[in-house]
């Protein structure tokens, strides 16, 4: 007697349908009539333990945090249908445009900081008005807005929880100003119809000679780093970690002398670097020359809330604590290679950060930008036992045809990843020509693949001054400093 699928009792295919992903379960309901009207019977539950397994290694098409058993059984299916359609569309080189382009007017001179991952709701700064500000890209309606500084110079990666996402940033009320003058940490709280928008924690930032980047957030400490680049005398220049509790205000000052001596200088001066978590341990991310230096600051000596021992100050150096290995890259195998940009992201997918250096090379008819990504992967965790922490692996570059431009409205060049990192979006020129590039991690299988992003004509790349990714809507947004928005869906 033959067995067919059909013939497995229900509880035993129920069972195996919470080790799907979207793709499989899709699959599986289409095998036959009767593993549809099994998938039917057994809707709402299917879908959410899909939902679920997916979620844990990609995004899915709705907020990271969002308790999918609160979903109908028709709305959890239309979400793994998108999120299947989204991913097919983004594994052609020219991705299909889903839906008309949405054209939003809103107001003019806005810094593009962050998309609330999942929501149609993005945040953005007013520099006119010295506003921070969430608009709809559902109606281009602003639906809240709060005073800020008149420039804001740097800003962390978005810290998601449920209907709550926080950013933290660094900023000056004088719009010409070169040094920021405080630390702020902004929450956003949204329902379906409602977005509010606070400051939840602020902190003056005490020494105006000195250089701040590297905005750090997580669910308790925000920070940022520090340098004294008008030092006077011989000694290397220091590196600091300001971190502070941003609910009990408690400040930790970490020294930190994590790289060699004579590097710190010409490093901290020439060269870029970045902050980012994992876990709870910070690192920090520096490129200079033909090294790129990874480290970290483990959690013992952030001030968390069982951290009750750490001091305002704290000395950190390689003596009292393994680090992560220096990376040794001879400008990548090219004659100039210079490091533009370091994006730090939200690590839930294991992406920790995403550099991005130009090119310069015989071999290359134009310049090139190349793009490496710091992950944690399975081989990061086999480490973690040896030195209590995982040491992320440096991905191969990927090449992207092209120079980085700026952006006419601020410092920034146009480069942005999405929360996760996973998707790493360029506005490069090729020999006087702006053109549009995505990069995409596709996970889990780890597979770069890279994606020209066609725009019709009447939108003027070379108007653009800031972009959004939400991989989890599948949409792109770019936004005109002349106040339009043009919102591009791919699911």
């Amino acid at each position: 007697m033959t067995l067919t699928l059909s013939d497995v009792p229900k509880d035993i295919l129920l069972y195996l349908v919470q080790f799907f992903e979207v793709e499989d379960a899709i699959s599986f309901s289409m095998v036959c009539r009767g593993m549809h009207e099994l998938t039917m019977v057994y809707e709402r539950s299917f879908w959410t333990k899909t939902l679920n397994k997916t979620r844990l290694s990609r995004p899915i098409p709705c907020p990271l945090h969002e308790d999918l058993t609160n979903y109908s059984a028709d709305s959890l299916r239309q979400m793994a249908l998108r999120f299947n359609r989204l991913n097919r569309n983004w594994r052609q080189e020219e991705p299909v445009l889903m839906a008309p382009i949405k054209k939003l007017k809103v107001d003019s001179r806005l810094d593009s900081l962050a998309q609330i991952p999942g929501t149609p709701y993005v945040v953005m700064h007013s520099v006119r008005k010295a506003q921070l500000l969430v608009w709809s890209l559902e109606d281009g309606l602003c639906l809240a807005s709060i005073p800020a500084h008149a420039r804001i110079m740097d800003l962390s990666p978005g810290w998601t929880e449920p209907r709550k996402f926080t950013l933290a940033l660094i900023g000056n009320q004088d719009q010409h100003a070169t040094v920021p003058s405080e630390l702020v940490v902004l929450t956003v709280e949204y329902t379906e119809t409602t977005v509010s928008m606070t400051i939840t924690f602020r902190y003056s930032l005490e020494y105006p000679e000195r250089c701040y980047w590297a905005v750090f957030l997580n669910a308790e400490v925000a920070g940022v780093l520090h340098t004294d680049l008008h030092q006077i005398g011989d000694d290397p220049l220091q590196l600091y970690a300001l971190a502070l509790n941003r609910f009990t205000g408690r400040r930790t000052e970490i020294t930190a002398s994590v790289l060699p001596q004579d590097m710190m200088t010409p490093v901290l001066q020439e060269g870029q670097s970045g902050t980012s978590f994992w876990g709870d341990n910070l690192y920090i991310h520096f490129e200079y020359d033909d090294y790129t230096y990874q480290r970290s600051i483990l959690r013992d000596l952030l001030p968390y809330n069982d951290n009750m021992d750490i001091g305002g100050q704290v000395n950190y150096s390689p003596a009292t604590r393994h680090l992560p290995p220096i990376y040794h890259q001879p400008h990548m195998g090219f004659q100039s290679a210079h490091c533009e940009a370091i994006l730090t992201t939200n690590s839930n997918y294991g992406v920790l950060a995403v550099t991005l250096y130009t090119v310069d090379d015989p071999v290359f008819t134009t310049s090139v930008t190349l793009i490496n990504y710091w992950v944690v992967d399975s081989l990061s965790l086999e480490k973690t036992g040896e030195l209590g922490f995982p040491v992320p692996s440096l991905y191969p570059h990927t090449i992207v045809p092209g120079r980085i431009k700026a952006s006419t409205l601020s410092t920034w060049y146009l480069c942005h990843s999405s929360n996760s990192g996973l998707y790493t979006i360029v506005l490069v020129d090729i020999e006087g020509t702006a053109e549009l590039v995505m990069v995409h991690l596709q996970l889990p299988n780890l597979v770069f693949t890279v994606h020209q992003i066609n725009v019709p004509r009447n939108i003027k790349l070379e108007y653009v001054s800031g972009f959004f990714v939400d991989e989890q809507r599948g949409s792109v947004t770019l936004y005109q400093a002349k106040g339009r928005m043009f919102v591009l869906e791919y699911a």
